[in-house]
């Protein structure tokens, strides 16, 4: 997932771990933020930056029309809002990560008010008027510049700046209710801290490992909380379905209430504001600057994908259905706490593959050294840690990029890859310092984060992954690469600043990395005795990978139609009953009784509003440019290359078609997509 922060620009290791010889260095300019930060600091930061941009806009509102040129009005404003999305940077960043729970509360504002401060700019009348006569007047423009002014034409307009004085106020003031609207319901999530009591009995499945790192009561019970490290390996192995059902109902009840009136009142408030700005509803307008273009052309790719999946889909949860009535004789359903145990049993009794047993395979040391030895030959880079990360937690780590031909360091990142009280508990890259062209002719050097919640090790064995985590950990991974491997001219058309339903593309392509025999040797390595992933293993891991496929993928199409129907609707939709509806209809796996699922889709409040479908969308192109690696050799530094020269470096600057074209050599197709999912 690529994490959008704000609307501005449009964000490892355990300390018990040895770190690495090849990880080790000397002290290399450290990327220019500071996380060091408490509440006042960031409320008096934040309220700095904006008087800073305050003034560069007078200067740029008072030009005269006659002389407004791209360089002093399109390149000045691109150059205000780059310095304002990096003064705020650190503070936004930090209402998700921090330790300290006031520092948090203070991003979040901090966030509210640059989100407030970035939507009355886009929708400047006066600056909009600017850009149009710029436009027109014929001035020759080419390239990234070209694509600049579009975006900002396209910006201005969907912000409202062509209406009238009234209704561009009105869509002001809605866009301001919906952000905060928005941040209330990250926050909500963060701060989420919901659990349940289970007995020893009911931990029966569970390895050894997971038991000893629960918290323990004094009555001797167990505590389980819906965090992912200790959500999925319960659901997965935890034998005692009235356990799995209890933390089921709390996991797919987060947000509460709360979150779903939040949703809800989102939904209206997008509808509404769609229709001032002139379109139908939500979906068309959010799709008019995407891939897709159009409701229909998602509403066709959704379609097609669910009637070919119906079939598939009903036989996978037959097989499933036939383990669970072995243990309870007269069942007649497969429900929301019994599909990822059953899936995982499957593996287990039809393909031998037990999940316990791989995590042995994958500790955290060797899998990101081996992970980053393979992009690093790829991409033609190298990675070294900075010994001192002077970051927002103790175990936060900082690396540098330099380019393999010269070692010059061209970008940094920071991993922080455990769970802590309050931080964002999904899996994210944050883009933190966005890659640009200086008006010296250098280039900022970007930086990134990962942030992501893995089980922690104890202290006599390392933190294991799952199969699982390691895909995702390539995933994740390859959109810290696109972020910092960039060479887009500007900020906002420069790294995953791309179009959104295909920003997903570059890091879905990567996942195959960690289903391929001589990587899975690589990267794996006994936590006990350093041996890598048997063969036979190997086989079998990779003949089970198609197994359920149907079901996980229907999964994906449910959130992508219950997205697009809640925001092609109309104002008042009953976010329950649509789901509950789609549920059945689409994945077949009826929705948890007294449940509210769609209260923790966090993405339908953090920038994927009617555009969860580019998932699925763009794994149709993640596919088909993993074809030319196939070909040429998953670790080819010539293919890296041309990867790195037409997918990363050039950001928004061109379509993704465009891109996409030249990297393959010829036009894109669905086949490796369809083929992907065994259809």
């Amino acid at each position: 997932m690529k994490k959008t922060r704000f609307v501005l620009l449009s964000g490892l290791l355990p300390l018990l771990c040895t770190v690495p010889s090849w990880a080790r260095t000397s002290e290399p300019a450290r990327p220019p933020i500071d996380f060091k930060l408490s509440a006042e600091q960031v409320a008096t930061q934040c309220s700095e930056a904006q008087k800073s941009a305050d003034v560069e806009l007078a200067k740029v509102i008072a030009l005269p029309a006659q002389s407004r040129t791209f360089a002093n009005t399109v390149l000045a404003i691109e150059q205000l809002q780059t310095r304002l999305t990096q003064q705020v940077s650190a503070p936004i960043f930090l209402k998700d990560v921090a330790t300290d729970k006031k520092v948090r509360e203070a991003g979040l504002a901090c966030g509210d008010a640059i989100s407030t401060y970035a939507i009355r700019l886009a929708a400047r009348p006066d600056l909009y008027q600017a850009y149009q006569a710029i436009s027109k007047r014929g001035e020759k423009l080419e390239g990234a510049d070209a694509k600049l002014l579009e975006l900002y034409l396209i910006n201005a307009k969907q912000a409202g700046a062509a209406l009238s004085p009234d209704k561009r106020a009105e869509v002001t003031r809605l866009k301001e209710q919906l952000s905060k609207l928005q941040d209330e319901f990250s926050a909500e999530l963060g701060n989420n801290t919901d659990s349940i009591e289970v007995t020893r009995a009911e931990l029966e499945g569970l390895s050894d490992d997971y038991i000893a790192r629960l918290k323990r009561l004094e009555g001797g019970n167990y505590v389980v909380t819906v965090k992912a490290a200790d959500y999925t390996p319960f659901m997965e192995n935890a034998r005692s379905s009235a356990a799995r059902r209890r933390l089921e109902v709390k996991y797919q009840s987060r947000g509460g209430q709360a979150n779903v009136e939040r949703l809800e009142k989102a939904i209206a408030l997008r509808d509404q504001i769609a229709r001032l700005l002139g379109y139908p509803n939500h979906s068309a307008y959010t799709l008019a600057d995407q891939m897709a273009g159009t409701p229909q052309r998602v509403e066709t790719f959704l379609g097609d994908l669910s009637t070919r999946l119906q079939s598939k889909t009903r036989q996978e949860l037959q097989v499933l259905l036939a383990l669970k009535q072995k243990d309870e004789p007269g069942a007649t359903t497969i429900e929301g706490w019994d599909w990822r145990y059953y899936a995982n049993q499957l593996k287990k009794s039809g393909y031998a593959v037990d999940g316990e047993a791989v995590r042995a395979y994958f500790p955290v040391d060797r899998v990101i050294r081996s992970v980053f030895d393979i992009y690093q030959k790829l991409l033609a880079v190298q990675f070294e840690e900075v010994s001192q990360a002077d970051a927002w937690a103790p175990d936060v780590r900082l690396f540098v990029v330099r380019d393999a031909k010269d070692n010059a360091p061209i970008s940094h990142f920071y991993v922080d890859l455990y769970p802590r009280e309050g931080k964002f508990n999904h899996f994210a890259a944050f883009d933190l310092g966005v890659g640009r062209k200086n008006s010296d002719g250098s280039y900022f050097k970007p930086f990134a984060a990962m942030v992501g919640n893995w089980p922690r090790g104890s202290a006599d064995k390392p933190a294991l992954l799952s199969h699982n985590e390691v895909e995702t950990f390539f995933h994740e991974f390859g959109h810290i690469m696109h972020q910092t491997l960039t060479q887009g001219q500007y900020a906002s058309l420069s790294g995953t600043n791309v179009r959104r339903d295909f920003v997903e593309a570059p890091s879905q392509m990567l996942e195959n990395w960690a289903w391929e025999p001589a990587i899975l040797k690589q990267i794996s390595g006994h936590y006990q005795t350093g041996a890598p992933l048997p063969d036979a293993l190997i086989g079998k891991l990779i003949a089970a990978k198609n197994v359920n496929q149907a079901i996980f993928t229907s999964r994906q199409l449910l959130f992508a139609t219950v997205d697009y129907r809640y925001h092609s609707s109309g104002p008042k939709v009953d976010t329950t009953a649509l789901w509950g509806n789609y549920s059945k209809s689409i994945s077949q796996i009826p929705i948890v009784p007294s449940t509210v699922p769609q209260a923790s889709f966090g993405h339908l409040m953090g920038g994927y509003d009617s555009r969860y479908y580019g998932y699925l969308w763009s794994k149709v192109y993640a596919q088909d440019m993993f074809t030319r690696f196939e070909k040429g050799g998953l670790t080819s530094p010539v293919v890296g290359a041309t990867y790195r020269q037409w997918i990363l470096q050039p950001g928004g600057t061109q379509e993704p078609g465009v891109l996409i074209r030249n990297f393959l050599g010829r036009e894109p197709n669905p086949e490796a997509f369809y083929k992907d999912l065994g259809l």
